[in-house]
């Protein structure tokens, strides 16, 4: 471990120094949680959210973790994607709520990165969340 700029941080360095997709980096989240005791259906709702990112970014790395990109999924979670239960087989739009928890754990998924060094600031800290959420202007 080591200190970077700043003394208040302690961090570790990234376990991968060449560039690495979300899928590798969304599976270091899940162990770190698995390590922290989450229950596991914290980490299926973790794993489920983040990897629906993952799949729309269509392979991207640490690059796609910027509030414009989430914006646009979010946006094509309002209005292209269609979620249907797997118990009813009913389909039915993305709502608020569910909109609301892609936010937190993107954001979640943001601060680990940046506490873990894979980026030097936490790029979705000013993203809104919660009630906050029709301020991202979809």
């Amino acid at each position: 471990m080591y200190f970077q700029d700043n003394p208040d941080r302690l961090c570790r360095r990234p376990l991968v120094s060449r560039p690495v997709n979300l899928s590798t980096l969304i599976e270091g989240h899940a162990l770190d949680l698995k390590a922290e005791g989450r229950k596991p259906s914290t980490l299926a709702w973790y794993h489920t959210l983040l990897g629906k990112f993952a799949s729309w970014t269509e392979g991207a790395g640490l690059e796609a973790i910027a509030p414009a990109n989430v914006r646009a999924f979010l946006r094509w979670l309002q209005d292209d994607y269609v979620a249907t239960n797997s118990l009813t087989g009913c389909s039915k739009k993305v709502g608020s709520r569910s909109l609301q928890a892609h936010v937190q754990a993107l954001r979640a998924f943001a601060a680990w990165l940046y506490r873990e060094g894979y980026t030097e600031t936490h790029r979705l800290e000013r993203l809104p969340q919660g009630g906050q959420l029709s301020a991202l202007e979809l």
